[in-house]
Protein backbone atom coordinates (compact mmCIF):
# COMPACT_ATOMS: atom_id res chain seq x y z
CA UNK A 1 0.00 0.00 0.00
CA UNK A 2 1.39 3.43 -1.10
CA UNK A 3 1.12 6.10 0.99
CA UNK A 4 1.12 9.43 1.15
CA UNK A 5 4.74 10.99 1.52
CA UNK A 6 3.63 15.07 1.06
CA UNK A 7 0.94 14.62 3.31
CA UNK A 8 2.56 17.08 6.02
CA UNK A 9 3.02 20.07 3.12
CA UNK A 10 5.64 22.23 3.40
CA UNK A 11 6.62 22.50 -0.04
CA UNK A 12 8.56 19.46 -0.17
CA UNK A 13 10.87 19.72 3.41
CA UNK A 14 8.86 17.02 4.62
CA UNK A 15 10.27 13.37 3.02
CA UNK A 16 9.03 10.50 3.63
CA UNK A 17 9.52 8.70 7.03
CA UNK A 18 12.80 6.28 6.41
CA UNK A 19 11.07 3.98 9.69
CA UNK A 20 7.85 3.55 7.02
CA UNK A 21 8.22 -0.26 5.88
CA UNK A 22 6.47 0.51 2.42
CA UNK A 23 9.01 3.45 1.87
CA UNK A 24 12.14 2.37 -0.17
CA UNK A 25 14.51 4.94 -0.41
CA UNK A 26 16.53 5.90 -3.92
CA UNK A 27 19.66 3.78 -4.57
CA UNK A 28 22.80 5.91 -4.78
CA UNK A 29 23.37 5.16 -8.02
CA UNK A 30 20.10 6.73 -9.40
CA UNK A 31 21.28 9.79 -7.97
CA UNK A 32 24.26 9.30 -10.27
CA UNK A 33 21.82 9.15 -12.98
CA UNK A 34 19.82 11.91 -11.67
CA UNK A 35 23.02 14.36 -12.24
CA UNK A 36 23.30 13.29 -15.65
CA UNK A 37 20.37 15.40 -16.20
CA UNK A 38 20.91 18.25 -14.27
CA UNK A 39 23.52 18.55 -16.53
CA UNK A 40 21.71 18.24 -19.77
CA UNK A 41 18.93 21.11 -17.52
CA UNK A 42 22.02 23.29 -17.70
CA UNK A 43 23.16 22.49 -21.27
CA UNK A 44 19.22 23.50 -22.19
CA UNK A 45 18.99 26.31 -20.30
CA UNK A 46 22.58 27.69 -21.43
CA UNK A 47 21.64 27.37 -24.77
CA UNK A 48 18.33 29.47 -24.21
CA UNK A 49 19.84 31.84 -22.67
CA UNK A 50 22.24 32.48 -25.84
CA UNK A 51 18.96 32.33 -27.82
CA UNK A 52 16.05 33.36 -25.91
CA UNK A 53 13.40 33.67 -29.00
CA UNK A 54 10.10 31.71 -29.24
CA UNK A 55 11.95 29.63 -31.75
CA UNK A 56 14.63 29.36 -29.28
CA UNK A 57 12.17 28.26 -26.67
CA UNK A 58 10.40 26.17 -28.80
CA UNK A 59 13.72 24.05 -30.02
CA UNK A 60 14.86 24.19 -25.98
CA UNK A 61 11.57 22.55 -24.90
CA UNK A 62 11.45 19.60 -27.49
CA UNK A 63 14.86 18.68 -26.39
CA UNK A 64 13.77 19.18 -22.72
CA UNK A 65 10.30 16.87 -23.35
CA UNK A 66 12.69 14.30 -25.16
CA UNK A 67 15.15 13.98 -21.82
CA UNK A 68 11.78 14.14 -19.85
CA UNK A 69 11.25 11.03 -21.59
CA UNK A 70 14.02 9.48 -21.05
CA UNK A 71 14.15 9.65 -17.22
CA UNK A 72 10.87 9.23 -16.98
CA UNK A 73 10.82 5.38 -18.34
CA UNK A 74 13.98 4.64 -17.16
CA UNK A 75 12.32 5.67 -13.69
CA UNK A 76 9.61 3.61 -13.69
CA UNK A 77 11.50 0.76 -15.23
CA UNK A 78 14.39 1.00 -11.84
CA UNK A 79 11.31 -0.58 -9.82
CA UNK A 80 11.73 -3.52 -12.13
CA UNK A 81 15.71 -4.10 -11.91
CA UNK A 82 17.51 -5.74 -8.95
CA UNK A 83 20.45 -2.62 -8.48
CA UNK A 84 22.31 -4.84 -6.24
CA UNK A 85 23.07 -7.32 -9.32
CA UNK A 86 25.96 -5.81 -11.80
CA UNK A 87 23.44 -6.69 -14.64
CA UNK A 88 20.55 -4.24 -12.79
CA UNK A 89 23.85 -1.70 -12.27
CA UNK A 90 25.02 -1.85 -15.80
CA UNK A 91 21.64 -0.97 -17.35
CA UNK A 92 21.95 1.96 -15.42
CA UNK A 93 24.92 3.31 -15.83
CA UNK A 94 24.59 2.40 -19.50
CA UNK A 95 21.64 4.82 -20.02
CA UNK A 96 23.61 7.62 -17.51
CA UNK A 97 26.38 7.67 -20.11
CA UNK A 98 24.59 7.30 -23.39
CA UNK A 99 22.79 10.51 -21.97
CA UNK A 100 25.49 12.22 -20.88
CA UNK A 101 26.48 11.92 -24.95
CA UNK A 102 23.03 13.28 -25.39
CA UNK A 103 23.46 16.29 -22.91
CA UNK A 104 26.66 17.11 -24.96
CA UNK A 105 24.84 16.59 -28.63
CA UNK A 106 22.36 18.91 -27.28
CA UNK A 107 23.61 22.44 -27.42
CA UNK A 108 24.60 22.07 -31.25
CA UNK A 109 21.73 19.59 -32.13
CA UNK A 110 20.07 21.92 -34.30
CA UNK A 111 22.99 22.22 -36.34
CA UNK A 112 26.07 20.11 -37.36
CA UNK A 113 24.81 17.35 -33.92
CA UNK A 114 21.53 16.77 -35.13
CA UNK A 115 22.35 13.36 -36.54
CA UNK A 116 24.50 12.50 -32.96
CA UNK A 117 21.90 13.37 -31.01
CA UNK A 118 18.77 12.14 -32.91
CA UNK A 119 20.95 8.54 -33.25
CA UNK A 120 21.73 8.65 -29.42
CA UNK A 121 17.99 9.19 -28.28
CA UNK A 122 16.24 6.21 -30.73
CA UNK A 123 19.62 4.30 -29.73
CA UNK A 124 18.64 4.72 -25.58
CA UNK A 125 15.16 3.54 -26.22
CA UNK A 126 15.58 0.23 -28.20
CA UNK A 127 18.94 -0.63 -26.26
CA UNK A 128 16.70 -0.44 -23.16
CA UNK A 129 14.17 -2.49 -24.75
CA UNK A 130 16.43 -5.06 -25.32
CA UNK A 131 17.67 -5.09 -22.20
CA UNK A 132 14.05 -5.51 -19.98
CA UNK A 133 13.76 -8.20 -22.81
CA UNK A 134 16.25 -10.39 -22.19
CA UNK A 135 16.85 -9.49 -18.33
CA UNK A 136 12.95 -9.62 -17.12
CA UNK A 137 13.07 -13.06 -15.53
CA UNK A 138 8.96 -12.75 -14.62
CA UNK A 139 8.19 -11.23 -18.17
CA UNK A 140 5.66 -8.94 -16.25
CA UNK A 141 7.13 -5.75 -17.99
CA UNK A 142 7.40 -7.82 -21.59
CA UNK A 143 3.99 -6.26 -22.68
CA UNK A 144 4.53 -2.99 -21.92
CA UNK A 145 8.19 -2.88 -23.32
CA UNK A 146 7.05 -3.63 -26.57
CA UNK A 147 4.20 -1.36 -26.90
CA UNK A 148 6.77 1.51 -25.83
CA UNK A 149 9.11 0.18 -28.34
CA UNK A 150 6.38 0.41 -30.97
CA UNK A 151 5.44 3.84 -30.63
CA UNK A 152 9.13 4.97 -29.84
CA UNK A 153 10.29 3.32 -33.06
CA UNK A 154 7.12 5.61 -34.88
CA UNK A 155 8.61 8.54 -33.36
CA UNK A 156 12.30 7.47 -33.71
CA UNK A 157 11.73 7.76 -37.94
CA UNK A 158 10.80 11.39 -37.23
CA UNK A 159 13.93 12.09 -35.12
CA UNK A 160 16.41 10.73 -37.30
CA UNK A 161 14.36 12.02 -40.32
CA UNK A 162 14.41 15.72 -38.79
CA UNK A 163 18.06 15.57 -38.50
CA UNK A 164 18.56 14.26 -41.95
CA UNK A 165 16.33 17.12 -43.58
CA UNK A 166 17.83 19.79 -40.65
CA UNK A 167 17.16 23.19 -41.52
CA UNK A 168 13.41 24.64 -40.87
CA UNK A 169 11.95 21.46 -41.38
CA UNK A 170 13.87 19.99 -38.13
CA UNK A 171 11.78 21.86 -35.40
CA UNK A 172 8.25 20.44 -36.31
CA UNK A 173 9.52 17.08 -37.59
CA UNK A 174 11.14 16.78 -33.82
CA UNK A 175 8.08 18.48 -32.64
CA UNK A 176 5.81 16.28 -34.38
CA UNK A 177 8.08 13.18 -32.85
CA UNK A 178 7.60 14.70 -28.98
CA UNK A 179 3.96 14.55 -29.53
CA UNK A 180 3.67 11.04 -31.22
CA UNK A 181 5.45 9.89 -27.94
CA UNK A 182 3.41 11.79 -25.16
CA UNK A 183 -0.04 10.97 -26.57
CA UNK A 184 0.95 7.62 -27.06
CA UNK A 185 1.96 7.49 -23.35
CA UNK A 186 -0.93 9.51 -22.71
CA UNK A 187 -2.99 6.95 -23.99
CA UNK A 188 -0.68 3.76 -22.39
CA UNK A 189 1.03 3.02 -25.87
CA UNK A 190 -1.98 1.16 -27.09
CA UNK A 191 -1.66 -1.53 -29.70
CA UNK A 192 -3.29 -3.59 -31.38
CA UNK A 193 -3.99 -7.18 -29.98
CA UNK A 194 -1.52 -6.54 -26.55
CA UNK A 195 -3.81 -3.27 -25.63
CA UNK A 196 -2.42 -0.56 -23.74
CA UNK A 197 -0.37 -0.37 -20.56
CA UNK A 198 -2.22 0.57 -17.48
CA UNK A 199 -0.45 1.71 -13.96
CA UNK A 200 -0.77 -1.87 -12.63
CA UNK A 201 1.76 -3.10 -15.39
CA UNK A 202 4.27 -0.96 -13.86
CA UNK A 203 5.97 -2.05 -9.83
CA UNK A 204 5.99 1.60 -8.88
CA UNK A 205 7.05 2.39 -5.42
CA UNK A 206 5.16 5.69 -4.91
CA UNK A 207 7.53 6.88 -2.11
CA UNK A 208 10.84 6.33 -4.16
CA UNK A 209 9.82 7.73 -7.42
CA UNK A 210 8.28 10.91 -5.55
CA UNK A 211 11.70 10.95 -3.41
CA UNK A 212 13.83 10.78 -6.52
CA UNK A 213 11.87 13.69 -8.19
CA UNK A 214 11.99 15.74 -5.00
CA UNK A 215 15.79 15.44 -5.31
CA UNK A 216 16.13 16.02 -8.56
CA UNK A 217 14.07 19.49 -8.26
CA UNK A 218 16.56 20.37 -5.47
CA UNK A 219 19.87 20.01 -7.09
CA UNK A 220 18.63 21.64 -10.18
CA UNK A 221 17.54 24.70 -8.39
CA UNK A 222 20.86 24.63 -6.35
CA UNK A 223 22.31 24.91 -9.66
CA UNK A 224 20.58 28.28 -10.26
CA UNK A 225 21.22 29.72 -6.83
CA UNK A 226 25.31 28.70 -7.89
CA UNK A 227 25.30 30.48 -11.21
CA UNK A 228 23.55 33.13 -9.71
CA UNK A 229 25.60 33.72 -6.92
CA UNK A 230 28.80 33.37 -9.53
CA UNK A 231 27.71 35.50 -11.73
CA UNK A 232 26.50 38.37 -9.33
CA UNK A 233 30.28 38.14 -7.92
CA UNK A 234 32.06 37.90 -11.12
CA UNK A 235 30.26 41.69 -11.70
CA UNK A 236 30.02 45.28 -11.01
CA UNK A 237 28.18 45.49 -7.95
CA UNK A 238 25.04 48.01 -8.44
CA UNK A 239 21.70 48.12 -6.98
CA UNK A 240 20.27 47.30 -10.04
CA UNK A 241 22.00 43.67 -10.17
CA UNK A 242 21.45 43.64 -6.41
CA UNK A 243 17.65 43.62 -7.40
CA UNK A 244 18.57 40.96 -10.15
CA UNK A 245 19.64 38.68 -7.67
CA UNK A 246 17.05 39.31 -4.98
CA UNK A 247 14.21 38.59 -7.69
CA UNK A 248 16.46 35.13 -9.10
CA UNK A 249 16.26 33.96 -5.60
CA UNK A 250 12.80 34.84 -4.53
CA UNK A 251 12.32 32.84 -7.59
CA UNK A 252 14.12 29.69 -6.75
CA UNK A 253 12.23 29.90 -3.26
CA UNK A 254 8.87 29.94 -5.01
CA UNK A 255 9.96 27.10 -6.77
CA UNK A 256 11.07 25.05 -3.83
CA UNK A 257 7.65 25.61 -2.38
CA UNK A 258 5.78 24.04 -5.53
CA UNK A 259 7.04 20.57 -5.47
CA UNK A 260 4.88 19.46 -2.14
CA UNK A 261 1.75 20.34 -3.68
CA UNK A 262 1.11 17.73 -5.82
CA UNK A 263 -0.96 14.91 -3.99
CA UNK A 264 -0.53 11.48 -3.56
CA UNK A 265 2.69 9.05 -4.50
CA UNK A 266 0.90 7.07 -7.06
CA UNK A 267 0.26 10.31 -9.44
CA UNK A 268 3.26 11.15 -8.69
CA UNK A 269 5.20 8.26 -9.57
CA UNK A 270 2.83 6.57 -12.35
CA UNK A 271 0.82 9.41 -13.89
CA UNK A 272 2.20 12.15 -12.90
CA UNK A 273 4.85 12.91 -15.96
CA UNK A 274 3.12 15.45 -17.30
CA UNK A 275 3.18 17.45 -14.50
CA UNK A 276 6.64 16.42 -13.81
CA UNK A 277 7.36 17.49 -17.31
CA UNK A 278 5.63 20.94 -16.39
CA UNK A 279 8.11 21.29 -13.04
CA UNK A 280 11.16 20.54 -15.19
CA UNK A 281 10.26 23.29 -18.25
CA UNK A 282 9.68 25.72 -14.69
CA UNK A 283 13.34 24.77 -13.73
CA UNK A 284 14.39 25.62 -17.70
CA UNK A 285 13.28 28.79 -17.38
CA UNK A 286 14.74 29.85 -14.45
CA UNK A 287 18.12 29.16 -15.35
CA UNK A 288 18.34 31.45 -18.18
CA UNK A 289 17.64 34.49 -15.55
CA UNK A 290 20.78 34.76 -13.81
CA UNK A 291 22.87 35.05 -17.44
CA UNK A 292 19.99 37.69 -18.86
CA UNK A 293 19.40 39.75 -15.95
CA UNK A 294 22.92 39.87 -13.58
CA UNK A 295 25.40 41.05 -16.00
CA UNK A 296 24.45 44.17 -18.38
CA UNK A 297 20.93 44.09 -19.31
CA UNK A 298 19.85 45.86 -22.59
CA UNK A 299 15.79 46.28 -23.36
CA UNK A 300 15.45 42.97 -25.29
CA UNK A 301 17.27 40.39 -22.25
CA UNK A 302 14.64 42.27 -20.04
CA UNK A 303 11.91 41.37 -21.69
CA UNK A 304 13.16 38.32 -22.20
CA UNK A 305 14.14 38.00 -18.61
CA UNK A 306 10.71 39.11 -17.42
CA UNK A 307 9.29 35.95 -19.05
CA UNK A 308 11.47 33.47 -18.22
CA UNK A 309 11.53 34.45 -14.22
CA UNK A 310 7.63 35.10 -14.01
CA UNK A 311 6.78 32.01 -15.93
CA UNK A 312 9.17 29.53 -14.29
CA UNK A 313 6.93 29.33 -10.75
Amino acid sequence: MERDVDGNGGGGAAAASPTDPDFKRPAFLELFFDLVYVFALVTLATTLAENLTWTGAAETLVLLLAFTMIWALTVWGADSLDLERPSGQGQLIWVAAASLLLAAAAADSYGDHALLFAVTYVFIHASTSVYYSLVDSTRTLLPSVIRIQIWEGVAGVGWIGGALVGGSGQLPIWALAVVVEYSAAGFGWPVPGIGRSRARDWRLAGGRVAERYRQFVIVALGVSIFVTGTTFSMSEYTMERAWALAVVFGTVVLMWRIPGRSGTPARRGGGGSGERSGRHCGCLLCHPAPWTAAPRPTPRTRHATDSAVAGGP
